[in-house]
């Protein structure tokens, strides 16, 4: 999971909810396509959760407040709305669910949006596990009805993904460039690569 840094909202949305347009009846036809696509692009092409790969055609709009639990009523409140992934795994003949799909409308504390909140998460490097120090956030985070994003599938992963990343990027250079390679690596979000930030992060501060 990585800092979520929303922009301006669509002016097709603006201009829906000023017509008194609802959001049982907004389409791609008159502006969620276009939500979608501004989602797309401030997410680097990726969950807001889990950070899998997410395109247009196969990805959710996610409501952070859930859209049954009101008041408020946030359904056509742009910082509201994220973009996410099917939230779906199939492993061994079995489904499991994650992100938006597993939590449903439970409310949930951790934000993506939040500075805070992304600045409390930590890495497994080894293992590919997601933590945070704040204990309800983890509890977001593991909990099956809510993200569930320490199922072993996306552990793995993230371990694959920081495991490449050594192998492409450091290989045997004995005195690599870590600074140069986290603005690299800061200017695009690609799929797992959070936990690749993170490990590019704590390099740099070991040395001083």
């Amino acid at each position: 999971m990585r800092l979520i840094i929303k922009g301006e909202e669509p002016n097709d949305l603006t201009n829906y909810r000023a017509a008194g347009g609802t959001y049982e009846e907004l389409s791609s036809a008159n502006g969620k396509d276009d939500i979608k696509g501004q989602l797309l692009a401030e997410q680097s092409n990726c969950c807001a959760y889990c950070t899998s790969r997410i395109r247009l055609k196969k990805m959710k709009l996610e409501h952070w407040w859930p859209q049954s639990v009101r008041p408020p009523d946030r359904r056509l409140d742009y910082s509201n709305m994220l973009g996410v992934c099917t939230g779906m795994l199939y492993l061994d003949g079995q489904t499991f669910f994650h992100c938006d799909t597993s939590k449903v409308d439970t409310v949930i504390s951790i934000d993506p949006q939040r500075p805070e909140h992304i600045n409390q998460i930590t890495y497994g490097f080894g293992t590919g596990i997601i933590s945070s120090t704040n204990a309800n956030h983890q509890n977001d985070l593991d909990a099956p009805d809510r993200l569930n994003l320490n199922h072993k599938e996306h552990k793995r992963r993230r371990k694959i993904a920081l495991d490449t990343f050594k192998l492409q990027y450091l290989g045997k250079d004995r005195n690599p460039n870590f600074p140069k390679l986290l603005r690299d690596f800061n200017d695009v979000l690609r799929p797992y690569e959070d936990i690749i930030i993170a490990y590019l992060k704590k390099k740099i501060k070991q040395q001083g």
